[in-house]
């Protein structure tokens, strides 16, 4: 029995099954679809209501489990983070431990707190062919404007993350279409 016995590392909510890509079947919905019948039924939870987005429906009783089966997702609500892609021109201004605000699409006006936790070595090809690279970061608390205290986040959830990598105290800034570069000296027309 203590074999059979699972134990998370992680203390977190339990959902039955795994993450599933969107749309892709599971050898599991093919089976109980029929053999070669070429339909696919939706993934059932237990006692028959429909499964989550997102998530395999949980292993049918008496259903055989072998290893990397999986049972359930323990997601850690109490730590989330992100990863942010940087390009690789401003990938040298990042660093560990740097703060970065996030916006979140799903809680308009909110903005949340974060900490660079590491920077990939190896880059990644970008949405628009650049090289970038893989920035991930704490997801701290959010408020609104008002100090109200903005929603927890879900996994999974599209973000804005504004990095800092330099503060200047008592400059003077203009909009860049200002600057004018006039022999080699930048200049700005009052």
């Amino acid at each position: 029995v203590d074999a059979l016995t699972l134990r998370a590392p992680v203390a977190g909510v339990v959902q039955p099954g795994g993450t599933a890509a969107a749309g892709t079947p599971s050898l599991t919905d093919l089976l109980s679809a029929g053999a070669g019948s070429g339909a696919t039924a939706a993934p059932r939870a237990p006692g028959g209501a429909a499964a989550l987005p997102g998530v395999d429906a949980a292993v049918p009783e008496g259903a055989e489990v072998t290893a990397g089966t999986p049972i359930v997702t323990i997601v850690d609500t109490e730590r989330l983070g992100l990863t942010a892609e940087v390009d690789e021109t401003d990938v040298l201004l990042v660093k560990v431990g740097g703060a970065a605000t996030v916006e979140l699409d799903a809680a308009v006006g909110a903005s949340y707190t974060a900490t660079v936790r590491a920077i990939d070595l190896l880059p990644t090809t970008s949405a628009r062919g650049g090289v970038s690279y893989r920035v991930r970061l704490d997801l701290g608390k959010g408020t609104y404007d008002g100090g109200r205290a903005a929603p927890a986040p879900r996994p999974g959830m599209s973000a804005v993350v504004r990095l800092r990598v330099r503060q200047a105290k008592e400059a003077i800034t203009v909009p860049a279409s200002a600057v004018v570069n006039a022999d080699g000296r930048d200049t700005v027309w009052a």
